[in-house]
């Protein structure tokens, strides 16, 4: 998939990131399934091992709209941890490459080890939070979940997830958040 990379002004073959709002194609393998989004809408495709299409799981969404406000936060939050020669390099390129005003519908995919599917969306640096909307096994939406601040996914189990999470000094915590979800019905 070509995607649009900024990448570093001192070398090009250095990724630094894509454009701000731009829709992310993620995907999550687990067992003999995998799930996979393009990001630009609320679409999941669950396939087989060898790529054959066993479903697809949507939901419908509203589009959310980024304000200016709220695309100068998302710049500054982007830019600000980079030492001020770089940031000031990528600053220009960040701006042009990210014309979308649309903040994408959802940013992941993961397989939970009970089968069921999560996608994740919203965006801190505008303002959301950042939820999941949980899936039973059949596609069956069951419930949308408020995910801890600042945490990286690692793993969603039955009983919990688990997740990587940096403290003020940028150092990397494990963390395993228990839950229970209801069952539908």
């Amino acid at each position: 998939m070509g995607r649009l990379a900024l990448r570093h002004p001192s070398n090009p073959s250095w990724r630094f990131g894509s454009p701000l709002f731009s829709p992310a194609p993620t995907f999550h393998q687990r067992g003999g399934r995998i799930a996979f989004t393009h990001g630009d809408r609320f679409e999941i495709e669950l396939r087989a091992p060898d790529g054959r299409p066993r479903m697809i799981v949507r939901r419908a969404t509203t589009v959310r709209q980024v304000s200016g406000a709220e695309f100068e936060r998302a710049v500054d939050d982007r830019v600000s941890p980079l030492p001020p020669d770089l940031r000031r390099q990528l600053l220009p390129r960040l701006r042009e490459a990210s014309t979308s005003r649309v903040r994408p519908p959802i940013s992941g995919v993961w397989l939970a080890g009970d089968g069921r599917i999560w996608a994740t969306f919203g965006e801190p640096a505008i303002g959301e939070s950042v939820q999941a909307s949980v899936f039973d096994s059949l596609g069956r939406w069951e419930s949308d979940v408020a995910l801890p601040d600042g945490i990286q996914i690692n793993q969603i189990d039955p009983d919990g997830l688990l997740g990587t999470f940096k403290d003020e000094d940028g150092f990397p915590h494990l963390r395993f958040y228990r839950f229970r979800l209801s069952p539908r019905g």
